[in-house]
């Protein structure tokens, strides 16, 4: 597993077997895990967060993944996934204390909005799954009045560049 990365630290309940980082390369930990939620390949580009879990034996594996990527000032979570059979492998009473944290997705996104806002004005994210959307605002989201589109500013945002950063999102479309 790659060296810790300073950050917020994970809740109490999880600092011996839940770490999340950035890696170099999703694939290397994820390839599958995306491959089974989306039907598609690791992105080769932009940025990789994985929260890895180690079982009471020491053996770690990959739980959930995120990616991000960013254009300008603005940057773009997507790809966030957890991996169900790891969950099912953890004891009653970490998957109880993992549930009431708040889960990997929670995590990855608060690692990704501590990591990255020295870099960017707003992240955003789509929320078209319910679950997802209830965690992404749980992380700190907020809706953005458009779809399903997400936002979380980095600082206060005036009315242009806010209204300028969504219409780029946008113009992305499915990230």
């Amino acid at each position: 597993m790659p060296d810790r990365v300073d950050i917020e630290s994970p809740p109490t309940t999880w600092a011996n077997w839940i770490e999340v980082v950035e890696v170099p390369d999703g694939t290397v930990f994820c390839s599958e895990l995306f491959r089974k939620t989306f039907g598609q390949t690791v992105p080769n580009w932009g940025r990789h967060i994985v929260a890895f879990y180690t079982d009471p034996s020491g053996s770690t594996r990959a739980l959930s993944y995120l990616h991000f990527w960013q254009r300008d000032r603005a940057g773009y979570i997507g790809g966030g996934c957890t991996d169900g059979e790891v969950v099912r492998s953890m004891s009653q009473e970490q998957q109880v204390l993992f549930t009431e944290a708040g889960g990997a997705l929670f995590h990855t996104l608060r690692f990704a909005f501590t990591h990255f806002d020295a870099e960017i004005d707003a992240f955003f994210g789509l929320a078209e799954n319910p679950r997802a959307r209830e965690v992404d605002l749980a992380a700190g989201f907020e809706d953005s009045g458009i779809g399903n589109l997400l936002i979380r500013a980095t600082k206060p945002l005036d009315s242009v560049l806010r209204a300028k950063l969504i219409d780029q999102a946008l113009e992305i479309g499915n990230f």
